[in-house]
């Protein structure tokens, strides 16, 4: 008891939580034997609502530094300024100092430290937050432990400050305090914690290793969301764990459960995933890092059932609707397609958003109204629009008739299905003609150029196209008003309607073949899908290098060969990447959204 007692005065700061912990302060004693094969979630309380683990940092930190990018990410000038500063010399001699003390570097120190594993969570009854690594040899711990405890304590020394560490005993276990927070090793486990019950809860299991049931866990291992997360997950680099069941009874966040969005745009792009938070056990976040790629991906448990009639807008009947495949045009930059019921979704929005979200769409909703003709923006424009869309993006292509711009901006095209092809068409092209006719009107009272409306014939189609009449003296060719990246067209081709900010892409977009659909696993069901292929990002802010380099050096008041430098180091920057990727899945019983970067080949 009297020991018990004394622990209790400790461990009561959440800082330290960092890797310069691991560095800085290594506790220790041994009271008892280790027990071999103990995993970190066996150490920690069922009511651990967060849990992260880094299964191989060794690999992790090589990954980082031995990458084959890192030579031309140290050839960038951001990278070469930010390692010639005083901070960043005081940081590598300071490091130097710890490494000549420990007789070895600092990837070996911390390799010694966390080898065998590194993991992290959060208790709310205890308010704790703790840090174990293992080490892959004990004697190996015990070592560097004491070089540390002697580095501690000489620099207080040296700097006449009084010993920085106190000392806790707790069942035969010896904790090191500091700054509030407490280490201690039991077997190959370091552990650092802010709160004294959680570390003598760490303690405990270690030592009595308790017998749980499903229905009475002794630890986070035997919890059965757990165990369903580890069943259902791969090895990652970084694996985390969270109890939304949990975390929803003990009121924190409530907004995130309430199933309301905050705004129409949070509703289009993650509405779906508001129900499945509303019924979900738990969530898990993966981060898979190769020379290759990089991939993060939540997931989370997922049942048809739990989507609400009013977000069959996002996922579809039975949950089965699914993006179509974007549709392959020349210099493509970016891609996204989706699967949205867009007249649903506006109609039912007083179920889908908080009071004050769907007031300001109600607001809104009187002006597109407005706009479009006294429609029903919901019933009458976006009712007639099926719920598989698509939007691309592409370098500027050249514009017949148009001389270039001094700033060129990429060109982008929305394409939609026509619920009813013959009677929708007609609606859509008189809505496209009595906007451009809005378009000048809005134009003439600002001193714009003014549309010129057309229509042409395809055999795969029809255009409607509207033109700006360059003015002979002003719009020459490189020199030419921002209006000439535009030439508004709505295409009509069989059950497609494609709206375009170019004649170019719109025609490309009617004529072009229909994208190869990609294979997906079994069950796999692609509700959302972006691509942004870096390669053209770059080229299109190359076609614009000169106006960014003059727009740096007046907003910056850079000279000119800073501010090239500048643009040149954002240059560099997009160069490390191939592209990038996002998805929105349905697969075996969860929903996911997976974030991907592919790195550029060398």
């Amino acid at each position: 008891m009297q020991n018990r007692n004394r622990l209790n005065t400790s461990w009561t700061n959440p800082c330290g939580f960092c890797l310069a912990w691991l560095l800085y302060l290594a506790g220790v004693a041994l009271g008892q034997e280790p027990v071999a094969g103990q995993q970190a979630a066996e150490l920690l309380p069922p009511t651990a609502v967060y849990y992260a683990e880094i299964p191989e940092p060794d690999k992790l930190i090589g990954a980082l530094l031995d990458h084959p990018l890192r030579g031309r990410v140290e050839e960038l000038e951001v990278w070469k300024r930010a390692t010639q500063t005083p901070e960043y010399f005081q940081g590598i001699v300071g490091l130097r100092i710890v490494e000549f003390a420990l007789g070895m570097e600092w990837r070996k120190a911390l390799e010694t430290l966390a080898g065998a594993g590194l993991y992290a969570a959060f208790d709310p009854p205890t308010q704790g937050f703790a840090i174990l690594a293992r080490a892959p040899d004990e004697k190996q711990l015990l070592t560097l432990r004491d070089k540390l405890l002697t580095l501690a304590r000489d620099d207080a020394k040296r700097n006449k400050r009084p010993d920085p560490l106190q000392t806790r005993e707790y069942r035969g276990v010896t904790a090191y305090e500091a700054n509030g927070s407490a280490s201690a090793v039991i077997g190959p486990w370091l552990v650092i914690t802010n709160k004294a019950d959680l570390g003598k809860a760490i303690i405990d299991r270690h030592l009595d290793r308790p017998q749980g049931t499903p229905d009475a866990p002794a630890s986070l291992a035997q919890l059965p969301k757990f165990q369903g997360a580890k069943n259902g997950s791969k090895r990652a680099t970084l694996w985390l764990f969270a109890d939304i069941e949990a975390a929803r009874a003990s009121g924190l966040a409530p907004q995130a459960y309430s199933g309301k969005a905050d705004n129409i745009i949070a509703e289009f792009l993650f509405g779906g995933l508001l129900d499945t938070l509303k019924q979900t056990p738990y969530a898990t976040l993966s981060f898979h890092l190769t020379p290759a790629d990089a991939r993060l991906n939540l997931a989370l448990p997922h049942q048809s059932q739990w989507v609400s009639p009013a977000r069959e807008h996002y996922f579809g009947p039975n949950g089965s609707g699914s993006a179509p495949q974007p549709t392959p045009v020349p210099e493509t930059l970016f891609t996204f397609t989706f699967y949205r019921d867009l007249g649903k979704m506006w109609r039912r929005a007083d179920e889908l958003l908080t009071q004050k979200a769907a007031e300001e769409l109600t607001q809104g909703n009187s002006g597109l109204s407005t706009l479009f003709g006294g429609k029903d923006f919901g019933e009458e424009v976006l009712g007639l629009l099926g719920p598989q869309t698509q939007l691309v993006v592409t370098r500027p292509p050249a514009e017949e008739g148009y001389p270039r711009p001094a700033v060129r901006l990429p060109a982008f095209a929305l394409q939609f299905e026509m619920r009813n092809p013959e009677i929708t068409r007609r609606e859509l092209r008189r809505t496209f003609q009595s906007l451009v006719g809005f378009l000048n009107v809005i134009g003439a009272m600002n001193a714009q150029p003014q549309l010129e409306l057309d229509v042409e014939k395809l055999t795969a189609g029809e255009l409607v196209t509207s033109t700006y009449l360059p003015e002979t003296g002003r719009d020459v060719e490189g020199e030419a008003r921002i209006n000439f990246n535009f030439s508004p067209t709505a295409a009509f081709a069989d059950n497609r309607f494609v709206l375009s900010s170019t004649r170019t892409l719109a025609r490309q977009m009617i004529t072009a073949p229909k994208g190869e659909d990609s294979a997906s696993p079994a069950g796999r069901v692609v509700n959302t899908s972006a691509r942004l292929d870096a390669g053209f990002l770059k080229a299109i802010l190359g076609d614009n290098r000169g106006q960014l380099i003059a727009r740096n050096m007046l907003e910056e008041g850079r000279s000119r060969e800073e501010a090239e430098r500048q643009i040149e180091g954002l240059f560099g920057i997009i160069g490390l990447f191939q592209d990038a990727g996002l998805q929105v899945f349905t697969d075996e019983g969860r929903v996911q959204v997976e974030l991907s970067v592919t790195a550029a080949k060398e």
